[in-house]
């Protein structure tokens, strides 16, 4: 009977500080078991935005693992104006919801059936500059590129004079 205490006591020491807070996604696979069917909040990057008739997927990455994200059509989801890409860096949503390790409603895949998405942070549009070292050796390439057609025209001359026909 004590060992049962201490197994439960050691659980919920585990457990319930990991759903009062946000869970990191990895920490869902790490703990499959035990959070199936739990109220889990998530928070990350929006990675992809899927709308279907039934409802909409939201793929996020917390970047330590990602996880798709299922809410009905009754679910009011925020605007997501933002999915992350070279282009952009993805709106941070905090999603609470239900997680299933293996869905039956979508063929047994990792899921939360999201009960609120709200958007934390808002995305944004990266500017890309290129480094001075890209330029650098951009430029570098092409001289050498030059210098080699060069050499080759000028060996092609060379020899077409020796066998008497004009280049």
């Amino acid at each position: 009977m004590r060992i049962i205490k201490i197994f439960i006591f050691i659980w919920a020491s585990v457990i319930i500080p990991v759903l009062a807070a946000d869970v990191p996604i990895e920490t869902l696979f790490t703990l499959a078991t035990e959070l199936n069917g739990e109220v889990v909040t998530v928070q990350g990057e929006v990675l992809t935005v899927l709308r279907q008739k039934e409802g909409t997927w939201i793929n996020v990455s917390d970047g330590t693992s990602s996880i798709g994200v299922w809410a009905d059509r009754q679910r009011e989801l925020p605007p997501i104006q933002y999915s992350a890409s070279y282009h952009s860096t993805g709106d941070t949503v905090r999603v609470e919801g239900i997680f299933y390790y293996n869905d039956p409603a979508h063929y047994g895949e990792a899921a939360v059936h999201a009960r609120t998405v709200t958007v934390v942070t808002p995305g944004q549009t990266r500017i890309r500059e290129v480094s001075e070292a890209k330029k650098r050796t951009l430029d570098l390439t092409a001289l050498f590129m030059v210098c080699t057609w060069l050499v080759f025209a000028i060996k092609r001359m060379i020899y077409a004079a020796r066998a008497g026909k004009n280049p």
